[in-house]
């Protein structure tokens, strides 16, 4: 028997539209044609109709009508309904590519429905009282597939019933709209999604509706989290085999699900060891997607004391055994480099650091010390605010005191202002916080804002899932790298623009203090107070800043300057160019992600080899809305407010009391 043979209309890029009658056009776009067999199966027939579009037909919906009812649209599916088609098209039949989002006429879509839905059979019928519109589809077989089975599409509507209905806009219908704004901007808000739908699609959206199309957005760009955690095997070995140098290993729990994360690229790694002062900021920060987490970061400076960083790991908490995990690796990374590390007091922070480092290597930020000592100095005097700002005086005085001497003087002070403050100073360990009392180069570091320049500049990928960070991450720091290294040609001296400016204001504070010279490398200072050493060959002065900083001070800057020598000569050579050269001398190599595992590829790999795949962490998600915002530190400077009514700072118009205002 000869095979039955048919001829097929397929049009692409064009909308189905309704006639007066009911009866289904297509307006628009390109008309294809395809030889159908009945042998041939979906597939195969896809694969010919893109090649006669010169197109993929992507996520469009395939449709056809046929001869003897013009009016409905049956959804092509599977092979059996392709032969169906051809057995009924009399030899010729059209088959329609639709856009999901436009994949039907309006009006039902549009209106208000009560619907009865499980996985295996849906039930839906129009809410407005009279209608008859309704639908019914079960599942077929063991797919994912719906075959209808009635569809009544006679609705009757009144005038009244289309201006109060509430449209219903599933998130994955319009999300289609938004995603190619969402891959350039993917902080663009629920607002903005809302404003550019109605302005380009004519769609009116409510706050949820574009919430949850912004979500189903993000993932078709990203995936879905919990399928993330899947890949982190296979994209730790794509950057190991990329560059050999580069660190990436992660660690499971019990029933394969994600622990543990670390990675340090190659070029950071080799950028810190043989160029970038031997300081680490190390910090914690939370991520706030669906499985919450903590960012640990370990960051550098370069040789203009900017940011460098070095490695992250994300982990669950900020708990022993994390740190030490983390902190292990960092150690490993660097091998036998003797590094400072600056951190807050997080006790699980310093026994790690301890384990790993020595805690003698371990200096405390003092933002955070100044932080506990206000909560200290409120106890004692609370709601009396000049007591608390003459006491953080007092505290600043001891912290920056860079001789034993000026320490000691501050601490007195101290002391005779309240005698519980200064104990509680003397308990709180100042020898790895104030400078004159850690016993290690620090270059004048005295607080961790480096590693919370680090937490800041990852704000936007800290909300995304975990494959995403990885990849933005990496773009972002490839980027970093980059840009620096291109600067280098710009320095106009030795050494970078932010040691520029700090030389020249030593030299301007330096300029009118009387130089004695004792010798060629020693001079006398006279500060019209104090008369202080300066030792060109040791490049040390005794008030102690060049020695901490790296950087001559005003008292040997006015030796240097007497004496006509270059200044340059006496920076230390972590701030030089050719230090900087260095530290960016090798620069991130792109990741081949034309091949990424995709989740059917993954589950076949499951099952034929031993490859493995990660479950996501078992967390528990806290009651409310997800916190973003960091919570701010008690020295951030607000706004003083001053009464229009009395013109006294500290209250406003509202609040005033003053019987007789001014």
């Amino acid at each position: 028997m000869e095979n039955r043979k048919a001829f097929c209309y397929c049009h692409i890029d064009g909308e189905i539209v309704l006639d007066s009658n009911r009866l289904q056009s297509y307006d628009g776009g390109r008309t294809v044609g395809v030889m159908l067999d009945e042998n041939m199966t979906l597939s195969e027939f896809v694969k010919q109709f893109e090649q006669k579009a010169g197109t993929e037909i992507g996520n469009k919906r395939l449709m056809y009508v046929l001869p003897f009812d013009n009016s409905q649209l049956l959804d092509l599916i599977n092979d059996d309904s392709l032969k169906d088609m051809i057995s009924f098209g009399d030899q010729c039949v059209h088959v329609y590519a639709v856009s999901i989002a436009t994949g039907q006429p309006s009006i039902p879509l549009n209106s208000s429905t009560n619907a009865r839905n499980t996985k295996a059979f849906i039930s839906v019928d129009c809410s407005i009282s009279g209608c008859e519109w309704h639908l019914t589809a079960y599942r077929v077989g063991g797919t994912n597939f719906m075959r209808v089975g009635t569809f009544n599409n006679q609705y009757f509507h009144s005038a009244q019933d289309l201006v109060s209905i509430d449209p219903c806009h599933r998130g994955k219908l319009t999300s289609h709209l938004v995603a190619d704004k969402l891959r350039l901007l993917p902080n663009t808000t629920p607002n903005q999604i809302r404003s550019a739908i109605e302005t380009e699609h004519g769609i009116l959206l409510n706050y949820k509706q574009s919430w949850r199309c912004r979500e189903q957005s993000l993932v078709d760009i990203n995936g879905r989290p919990e399928d993330s955690y899947r890949l982190i095997p296979w994209i730790c070995k794509r950057l190991m085999e990329t560059d050999q140098r580069t660190i990436a290993k992660w660690t499971s729990s019990g029933g394969m699900r994600f622990a543990q994360l670390f990675i340090a690229y190659g070029s950071s790694i080799v950028g810190f060891v043989h160029g970038c002062q031997p300081i680490l900021f190390i910090d914690g920060c939370h991520l706030s997607g669906p499985y919450r987490g903590t960012l640990l970061s370990a960051c550098a400076i370069d040789a203009d004391n900017q940011i460098f960083p070095l490695a992250y790991a994300v982990v669950s908490s900020e708990c022993y055994k994390d740190c030490y995990w983390f902190l292990k690796n960092v150690k490993e990374i660097i091998g036998s480099v003797k590094v400072t590390i600056v951190s807050d007091r997080n006790h699980n922070i310093r026994a790690s650091v301890a384990e790993h480092y020595g805690h003698e290597y371990h200096a405390y930020c003092y933002r955070h010390i100044k932080e506990n000592f206000g909560d200290e100095v409120r106890k004692l005097f609370p709601r009396v605010k000049q007591a608390k700002e003459n006491a953080l005086k007092l505290m600043d005085a001891i912290a920056y005191a860079r001789i034993e001497k000026d320490y000691d003087v501050a601490l007195e002070n101290l002391r005779l202002f309240k005698q519980e403050l200064a104990s509680w100073v003397l308990a709180n360990e100042p020898e790895h916080w104030v400078m004159s009392k850690f016993c290690h180069p620090r270059w004048n570091h005295i607080t961790s804002n480096i590693a919370e320049s680090f937490n800041s500049w990852i704000r936007i990928e800290r909300h995304h899932s975990i494959f995403a960070l990885i990849n933005e991450h990496r773009d972002k720091l490839a980027t970093k790298l980059f840009d620096a290294k291109a600067t280098i040609s710009s320095w106009k001296g030795e050494v970078g623009p932010n040691i520029e400016d700090k030389l020249q204001e030593n030299i301007a504070r330096g300029e009118f203090l009387h130089v004695v010279p004792y010798g060629y490398h020693l001079a006398r200072v006279n500060t019209g107070k104090v008369d202080l050493a300066v030792d060109l060959a040791t490049m040390s002065c005794i008030c102690g800043e060049w020695a901490m900083t790296g950087i001559p001070c005003p008292h040997a800057a006015a030796v240097i300057r007497m004496k006509k020598l270059n200044i340059y000569d006496f920076v230390q050579h972590w701030y030089k160019k050719s230090n900087q050269e260095l530290i960016y001398h090798n620069s991130i190599k792109p990741v081949e992600m034309h091949d990424v595992p995709t989740l059917e590829s993954m589950d076949r790999s499951f099952i034929d080899s031993d490859e493995t795949f990660l479950l996501p962490p078992i967390t528990k998600v806290p009651v409310g809305r997800p916190q973003k915002k960091r919570i701010e530190s008690q020295f951030n400077k607000k706004r003083d407010y001053t009464c229009t009514r009395c013109h006294v700072v500290g209250h406003s118009r509202r609040s005033c009391k003053n019987p007789n205002p001014s």
